[in-house]
């Protein structure tokens, strides 16, 4: 499958919500394409101008036109991809062949972990709209809440993409119990 590539320094995982502007007529194309197609686009962190082989494709859930012209999307992290052959059009739009890679496994929290969900309710709390993307059951699912929290900590990006390289959530969870103390 092909999808077009939205690089970014930032990190959305599966079932990760983002809001963003799109300002480039290229990426307002690539957005009026995922809607049709319905596949979605890939989200790939950047790190120094180098793409993450590791992406993940999203949905657009929602979308609106801002006064000053922008649009702001919504998009759902659907899953994760491995970015092969790149091809990049006139614009500078960037396309990739992708293959799906398996999402990290469910692994339900531990008494050990507790601080992780509670402080990350707590963050979140801040943030009503994104709260409600949000289910109760989520909360119990450590590998869900690593995501999460690869998301929005201060992370440098080789961190991060050190620990989304990764084919579970062990690396970010041990990467998280360091930083709450919980070793």
């Amino acid at each position: 499958m092909k999808l077009a590539l939205w690089p970014l320094p930032l990190c959305l995982l599966p079932d990760g919500f983002a809001q963003l502007r799109i300002m480039e007529p290229k990426y307002q194309r690539m957005v009026t394409d995922a809607c049709q197609s319905r596949l979605g686009f890939a989200m790939v962190l950047t790190v120094n101008n180098q793409l993450s082989k590791v992406a993940t494709q999203v949905q657009i859930t929602d979308f609106d036109k801002l006064d000053d012209g922008w649009l702001a999307i919504t998009i759902k992290g659907m899953s994760r991809i491995a970015i092969n052959k790149i091809n990049i059009e006139a614009d500078g739009l960037k396309h990739a062949n992708i293959s799906n890679l398996p999402d990290w496994p469910s692994q339900k929290i531990t008494a050990q972990d507790y601080t992780i969900a509670t402080n990350f309710q707590r963050v979140i709390s801040r943030y009503p709209h994104h709260k409600q993307q949000y289910s109760i059951s989520n909360f119990k699912d450590i590998s869900w809440l690593c995501q999460r929290w690869l998301e929005i900590l201060p992370l440098t990006h080789q961190q991060l993409l050190y620990c989304i390289m990764q084919d579970d959530h062990q690396m970010a969870l041990a990467m998280l119990r360091r930083h709450f103390k919980l070793n």
